[in-house]
């Protein structure tokens, strides 16, 4: 039986949150400590449910930071034996925003 790591709508974002200015910048934080759970648990997949980006178009820094946290999931990482796959469900929030982008 495979072990899914699941999350959704991380909503991804380096500006203030116009709802909740005073949680800005934890979604990063949240997300990193997902990837850590999964390195500490090894699940045979890590899947989001959508909704990874607070916006259908992310800036380059918010694409970056998301792919900086990721790549510790990917055969790059010394300290990892295999890979963990990252998969997503696409949500409205999400879009493709250029090349090397999963789609």
């Amino acid at each position: 039986m495979a072990r899914l790591l699941f999350f959704a709508d991380s909503h991804l974002t380096n500006t203030v949150w116009k709802h909740k200015p005073e949680i800005s910048g934890d979604a990063y934080f949240a997300f990193e400590q997902i990837i850590n759970f999964a390195l500490k648990n090894k699940p045979d997949a890590v899947l989001c449910g959508g909704d990874i980006f607070d916006s259908s178009n992310p800036s380059d820094i918010e694409v970056k930071q998301l792919f900086n946290l990721l790549v510790k999931l990917s055969s790059q990482n010394p300290n990892l034996d295999n890979s963990i796959p990252f998969m997503y469900i696409k949500g409205n929030h999400d879009n493709n925003p250029g090349e090397g982008w999963p789609s």
